[in-house]
């Protein structure tokens, strides 16, 4: 509980969170007039600025959501920094009343001095992959050399193009896996404090230090940590070395040389690493969504706690927090259902392998097998990674609903805690101004009501859009749009009309150019959205350590009557 647990510069990073989230949503909108533009561009020859914005466009949008990931990572700092100094400041005031009996605290758990790290080197990888992407713009529009021996510059262009796309889930996973060891310290402080306070409350009212027994660190679950584990190592074994060889092989082929094992490869690579990265993704986004569903037990167990407190000290007893709500269940079936999703795509990935090494294979032909094989080829190209954003919306969805379920548990907090607080101080002699008022919650049911009636709506409609957006990009973007397409394309190779086939690949070109920027708008509204919950979230935090250090700074002077007292002003 040391003050060094957040370092100075950190927190002065931190306090800008809300700028970064605001920065981040601009870039992402600033990529998607750049694909405007570059879908307008298509039916022309394209200049080099052109050739320049469709290398470093997907670029420039993880770039965004990098920052806004980041973002998301610094406002739960600024969680983490209240939290501890609730803490902190409850400790110092007992330690005041009890100079003779010291606390001996618990050792810093190790993923609290490793989280920010996390989030600082995946905003660096977004930052160096972004450059990487120019100099591969710059290189494949001729206005600069690669400067890399070996590489030409359409290859290094070419390099460049194919190793963009899987270092951008990489990039994402640093931050994440941050994030999700952020609220496995704010998981670990909320049960070490129902722990200490108790103890540390009740031996202050008491003018008892023996009320402290010792203080031991709170065990974690295990599955939660594994799950964001396994799904960045999932993340960065097919970031890099999938996405690696994939590149590379694609640089071998624009380079002129013929290498059928260089096709094949590019084959396998491009159509299996869209599903196992977002696989990764999920099965890391699903570990954070535990984490939270860890945080509102938490919640429960402290207003448990409080009104335990309130019980022994004051005669006065919070009744219980609602039980699990809808929204909660809902948010279980919407991450099982996002992993399901995605581990289903493997099936129509692993044929679309096939089929591209049967192109290979029948490159040449022009009967209209060939051409079908082309169409289904295409038509899962665009099908599969546009499908796995379906899976990304439905875990967001699960994050939103338990980051409502966490603001109603706050927000029933801040109706107990601070009269609790001032029943104690009651208690023990000292006057409360203004005297403290009685929550009627009613039965379970009407309890539940009045908690669902509590869920910020305000705060959860731009996620529910972003989300919408996101399938929007399957559904109808891919399917019908794309795929309607496509069977226009087959129809038109079947009956030899080069022209009008042209025309629709053109058509497909134009469709796909702006379907990638709107699907990132849907993702950056869910991430902005997300930055809101935690910002508000820091206020209610703000607002107990408040409360606590109030009460442990009163119950820790004598109050009138007891043993050398001198009383204390009225609060």
């Amino acid at each position: 509980m040391a003050d060094e647990d957040i370092p100075p510069w950190l927190l002065r990073t931190a306090r800008h969170f809300r700028w970064y989230l605001l920065i981040g949503l601009l870039v992402v909108i600033s990529a998607v007039g750049l694909g405007i533009w570059e879908a307008a561009a298509l039916s022309t020859a394209p200049n080099p600025v052109e050739t320049v914005i469709r290398v470093i466009n997907p670029a420039l949008s993880f770039l965004g959501i990098g920052v806004l990931t980041f973002g998301i990572g610094m406002s739960i700092v600024i969680i983490i920094h209240n939290l501890t100094g609730a803490a902190r400041d409850a400790v110092d005031a007992y330690q005041r009343a009890f100079p003779a009996s010291p606390l001996s605290m618990p050792k810093r758990p190790w993923f609290a001095g490793t989280f920010a790290v996390l989030l600082f080197g995946g905003l660096a990888f977004a930052l160096t992959n972004f450059f990487f992407a120019l100099s591969g713009g710059l290189a494949a529009a001729g206005l600069a050399g690669p400067g890399v021996p070996g590489f030409t510059a359409a290859s290094w262009g070419a390099f460049v193009e194919v190793l963009r796309t899987p270092q951008r889930p990489g990039t994402l996973s640093f931050i994440a896996l941050g994030i999700g060891l952020g609220l496995a310290t704010i998981v670990y402080n909320l049960r070490l404090q129902a722990r200490l306070l108790p103890g540390i409350i009740g031996g202050l009212s008491a003018g008892n230090p023996a009320e402290v027994k010792g203080v031991v660190a709170p065990t974690l679950p295990r599955l939660p940590s594994a799950l964001i584990f396994a799904g960045w190592v999932i993340v960065l074994s097919a970031s890099y070395p999938i996405g690696f060889l994939g590149a590379l092989a694609r640089a071998d082929l624009v380079a002129g040389i013929t290498n059928p094992t260089a096709a094949q490869t590019v084959a396998w690579t491009t159509g299996l690493f869209p599903v196992i990265a977002v696989t990764g993704i999920v099965t890391l986004l699903g570990g954070i969504v535990y984490w939270l569903l860890l945080i509102i037990q938490a919640l429960r167990d402290q207003r448990s706690v409080i009104g335990r407190i309130g019980s022994a000290l004051a005669g006065y007893g919070a009744q219980p927090l609602e039980q699990t709500l809808w929204p909660e269940k809902v948010a279980v079936f919407l991450a099982g259902g996002a992993l399901l999703t995605l581990l289903l795509l493997f099936v129509p990935a692993v044929l679309n392998v096939y089929l591209r090494w049967e192109i290979l294979r029948l490159a040449g032909s022009t009967g209209a097998a060939f051409v079908n094989l082309q169409f289904l080829t295409n038509f899962l190209t665009a099908f599969v990674p546009n499908m796995r954003f379906v899976g990304i919306a439905l875990v967001m969805l699960a994050i939103g609903l338990t980051l409502g379920i966490i603001m109603i548990n706050l927000r029933g907090m801040g109706m107990i805690l601070p009269g609790t607080m001032a029943r104690i101080l009651q208690a023990k002699g000292q006057e409360v101004d203004p005297a403290p008022v009685s929550p009627d919650e009613g039965d379970v049911e009407e309890r539940a009501e009045k908690a669902l009636s509590r869920f910020p709506t305000k705060l959860f409609l731009p996620l529910l859009v972003g989300a919408l957006i996101m399938i929007t990009t399957a559904f109808p973007l891919t399917v019908p749009f794309h795929s309607d397409l496509q069977l226009q394309w087959r129809d038109a190779m079947e009956a030899g009309d080069q022209e009008l086939a042209a025309q629709l690949t053109l058509d497909m070109k134009i469709l796909a150019s702006i379907r990638e920027p709107w699907n990132f708008v849907g993702m950056g509204l869910i991430f902005f959205a997300i930055g809101q919950f935690f910002g508000t979230i820091i206020g209610f935090v703000q607002a107990r350590k408040v409360v606590i250090a109030d009460v442990c700074d009163s119950l820790a002077v004598p109050s009138h009557g007891s043993p050398g007292g001198e009383g204390t002003p009225s609060r």
